[in-house]
């Protein structure tokens, strides 16, 4: 069986660097069902210390997940009823 540590490896050398993506972990760890209680505590604490405060991944079709790390990071909020929410303005591939 793989072990994260291997993928990660695999990951790097496929794309040629050192670093691999912030997505690339986290979804390592979705996959290998690791990311709750204190091991995924701890995921987020390294990234944020990384300067990981937020990821946002493009998933299949005009889907996009974003995964607040720090939520100290979160400046500004604006509460919207979900029935005013036009879905083609708040498109987050448009505004990043």
């Amino acid at each position: 069986m793989k072990s994260i540590r291997e993928d990660i490896w695999n990951n790097a050398q496929r794309v040629g660097r050192n670093e691999i993506w912030a997505e690339v972990l986290i979804n390592l760890f979705v996959n290998y069902e690791v990311g709750s209680g204190k091991k995924g505590l701890k995921l987020i604490d390294f990234l944020v210390s990384q300067g990981v405060d937020a990821n946002i991944t493009r998933h299949s079709g005009d889907e996009h997940w974003i995964v607040i790390m720090n939520p100290n990071a979160i400046v500004d909020y604006k509460k919207v009823p979900a029935k005013e929410v036009d879905l083609d303005i708040y498109n987050l591939a448009n505004n990043y």
